[in-house]
Formats: structure tokens, C-alpha cells, sequence
């Protein structure tokens, strides 16, 4: 008799590494497609330990694993494992990039396609992907950007995008992904050179405006006493006025989207000042 899958990966135990690469993945995909319909999903960990269990056996290529982690990108993305490789692939392939972006959204001008029954479960996941994504071409464990890998990799896709008619919600992406949350690290300066750069460019509107979106997501969730009003967001709003000045001369497109990012802040506080203000009088 066969044996169910979830059954099959809690037996496995702290012997994963003993089982043959081929027979693991075989494990994940029947469990991916659904071939054991009775048996429950096993656990996020028991999954991530798995594939932590492939990598380190180095029988698989990237793209094999990158493949994998997509089928089980919405467990592996919030566990410590993550999905390394389908990242390292989105990297090394603007075109796998430019595939996830054609899967999540339509053309803006011309017709789009019907997505294909047997691909909607995909484009869902395609679509997740990208909304949570962030990282930068180029970029490396220390923090050092490339900066010819990253300009590489921003045109090729850019150029992608023109041609498969997605050039606005991909430059939206870019600058999502590119952002991060500076108001808790001791920088000097910031964003870094390499993406202040991009920034700058004329033609990046949209980038610019998916990266303060994503400064603003990035921040998370704010926590404040009832009467302590928009404190708070007055000191975000002058760290940020302060990154931004040191690019008015150099700079001033990049500059001005940083300032408009602190002004944000700024009616945020007033906000809470308001919020505070009712709840004294209330």
C-alpha cells in the first residue's frame, strides 16, 4: 500500500539527508499536485527542512530548485529556509523575471491572453511573489552593490517590459523591490549610490513611486501610548528630510522624492495628533 505523503515526511524525520536526492523530490511534487488528496499538508517546518536537505546534497541545479521553491513559495517565503534559489534565479534571468510579471498582470494596451486553467494556480503565486518580493541586482552578502550586474539587469528588464507591454507595473515592481525601511540602521547616507542613481532618471517615474510605496510598507505596524499624537512620525519625517538633502545638487529627482516621502510622514502625524486630541476629549 502506497503511504501517504504527510505521513511519509514526519517519518523521515532527522534521516533526509540519508534518502536519496530523487526520491525527496519525487516526495514534493506528488504532495505538490495533489496526487495524495487524503493525506494533510505536513508542517511548514517539516517542508523547509527538506528543502534546506536538497540544497545542501547539491544534486539538483538551481533552476531545479528555484522550480521547486515556486511550487511552495507561499510555505517556504515566510520560513527561514526562504527560496534562495528562485531568487538567485530571478537574478540571473531577466526573462524568468519578465515570465512572473506576464503571469501576475495584463498588457496595459493590447488584449491579453486567457491564463490557461492548468496555469492559474501560478499566476497566483507568480502574483504573491511579486508583492512580496524585495532585493537588488547585483547586491551582495555584505551589502556591496554591483553596479554593472545591477544596471544589466534594470535594462534588461525594462526593455522586456516595453515589449511585452507591462513597462509601468514593472517599473512599479522595480522600485518596490529595490526599497527599504532606513529609520532604524545608523546610515549616513541612503538609499545607496548605485540605486540613487536609478532613482535620479528622468524616466524613472514609476520607480520612484513604487519605491516610496515601499518605504511606506516596509515600515510595518506602529505601536503608540492613546495621547502620544504623531511624534512618532515627525522624527521619520526628519531622518528622511535629512537623506534627502544630502542629494539636492547631486541628485535633485531622487532628492525631491525623498522629501515628498518625508512630507507623507508629516501629515501622518498630524493625523495622529488629531487621533490623540479626540481621544483626550472624548
Amino acid at each position: 500500500n502506497k503511504r501517504p505523503c504527510e505521513p511519509a515526511v514526519e517519518a523521515l524525520g532527522d534521516r533526509r539527508a540519508d534518502v536519496p536526492s530523487g526520491l525527496l523530490v519525487q516526495l514534493l511534487k506528488d504532495l505538490g499536485e495533489g496526487k495524495e488528496a487524503d493525506a494533510p499538508l505536513p508542517q511548514a517546518w517539516d517542508i523547509s527542512r527538506l528543502f534546506s536537505t536538497l540544497s545542501k546534497a547539491e544534486q539538483l541545479t538551481q533552476s531545479e530548485l528555484a522550480s521547486l521553491e515556486f511550487s511552495y513559495y507561499e510555505i517556504l517565503h515566510r520560513e527561514e529556509y526562504g527560496t534562495p534559489n528562485l531568487m538567485a534565479e530571478i537574478w540571473r534571468s531577466p526573462a524568468f523575471f519578465m515570465e512572473l510579471m506576464c503571469l501576475a498582470f495584463k498588457p496595459r494596451h493590447s488584449d491579453p491572453q486567457p491564463i490557461p486553467d492548468n496555469m492559474q494556480g501560478a499566476a497566483q503565486t507568480a502574483g504573491s511573489l511579486i508583492h512580496n518580493g524585495r532585493g537588488i541586482p547585483g547586491g551582495k552578502a555584505d551589502g556591496v552593490i554591483d553596479p554593472e550586474a545591477f544596471s544589466e539587469w534594470i535594462c534588461s528588464v525594462r526593455k522586456l517590459a516595453q515589449e511585452r507591454d507591462r513597462s509601468a507595473v514593472t517599473d512599479l515592481t522595480i522600485g518596490t523591490w529595490l526599497s527599504d525601511w532606513p529609520c532604524e540602521s545608523n546610515l549616513d547616507s541612503w538609499p545607496n549610490p548605485v540605486i540613487a542613481e536609478l532613482l535620479d532618471q528622468d524616466d524613472c517615474e514609476d520607480v520612484r513611486r513604487g519605491f516610496s510605496i515601499g518605504v511606506h510598507s516596509s515600515r510595518g505596524v506602529s505601536s503608540r501610548m492613546p495621547f502620544d499624537g504623531g511624534d512618532q512620525e515627525r522624527e521619520i519625517a526628519n531622518k528622511f528630510r535629512t537623506f534627502g538633502a544630502a542629494w539636492e545638487d547631486e541628485k535633485p529627482n531622487c532628492a525631491l522624492m525623498i522629501e515628498n516621502i518625508a512630507k507623507s510622514f508629516e501629515q501622518d502625524a498630524r493625523r495622529h495628533d488629531d487621533d490623540a486630541l479626540w481621544t483626550q476629549e472624548s
